[in-house]
């Protein structure tokens, strides 16, 4: 109706000279417009520019300079007054970044699942693993393959990349600290060997084979602390220094009673 009266208004006879201006406005934006409005157009751009804000995290870990630039020209595109003209070309543009993105995801998610198995298969590989109740060891699976199940979900890279990182830092050494646990302990001697300890025992004073060995907490390689020699490593005196400061601290980590996990 606004329409109607808006064109009647300016076709009357004393406004006769914008008659033909209108008329040409209907043409080339407002039927146009309404068309966009009323077709599928509108809802591939809302579908798009839905697909933009959810994908954002996502854009920077593709690789070349064609995602940037593709987002680029979309998010122009959006924000352009004619983009009732130009929906075929944010589509296009919309579409080969989709491609990219998804691409970048799956070989994300792959590489992510696969450092998901290697942890398995190191853990399958300890001697923690080997010597623990089967209860323990159904445990350790149960909880890799969730985190594995998990993974399949996971829509942003740099979520799957902290999953990775959180599995590697902390839940393996934890799931290798839970089977040591698991193990049942060796008796530190026969009942009639047995001997009671006065105050001046030690550790020395004590048979090998009576000895109980308390097991080392497994910690990740990370979480040794980095020494500070210098800010800048650039003779060979430098990483010599580096290094063995670098093996004091490893070896005080295994003297405090630490396995540390590489």
């Amino acid at each position: 109706m606004g329409e109607d009266w808006l064109l009647g208004d300016f076709t009357a006879q004393e406004t006769e000279n914008g008659s033909e201006e209108l008329l040409e406005f209907k043409e080339d934006v407002i039927d146009p417009i309404v068309a966009f409005l009323n077709g599928s157009q509108s809802r591939i751009l809302a579908d798009g520019l839905e697909w933009l804000k959810n994908n954002k995290p996502n854009i920077d870990y593709v690789s070349g300079t064609m995602a940037a630039s593709l987002y680029q020209s979309a998010e122009q595109l959006a924000n352009d007054p004619d983009i009732f003209r130009k929906t075929n070309k944010f589509k296009t543009a919309i579409d080969d970044l989709r491609e990219a993105t998804d691409a970048t995801i799956q070989t994300e998610r792959v590489n992510a699942l696969k450092d998901v198995e290697d942890i398995r298969a190191r853990i399958h590989d300890s001697t923690e693993y080997q010597h623990a109740t089967q209860a323990a060891q159904a445990k350790v699976e149960t909880e890799l393959d969730q985190v594995a199940e998990r993974m399949q979900h996971i829509p942003f890279i740099y979520k799957m990349r902290e999953s990775v990182h959180e599995l590697s830092e902390r839940t393996y050494p934890q799931l290798i600290n839970a089977l040591a646990a698991s193990a049942p302990r060796p008796k530190t001697a026969l009942a009639g060997e047995a001997q009671v300890p006065t105050a001046m025992t030690t550790d020395a004073d004590i048979p090998e084979s009576r000895q109980e060995e308390t097991p080392r907490v497994a910690v990740s390689f990370a979480t040794i602390s980095r020494p500070h020699t210098k800010d800048a490593l650039e003779t060979k005196d430098d990483v010599d220094d580096f290094l063995d400061a670098y093996r004091r601290e490893l070896i005080a980590a295994i003297e405090n009673g630490k396995k540390i996990l590489l």
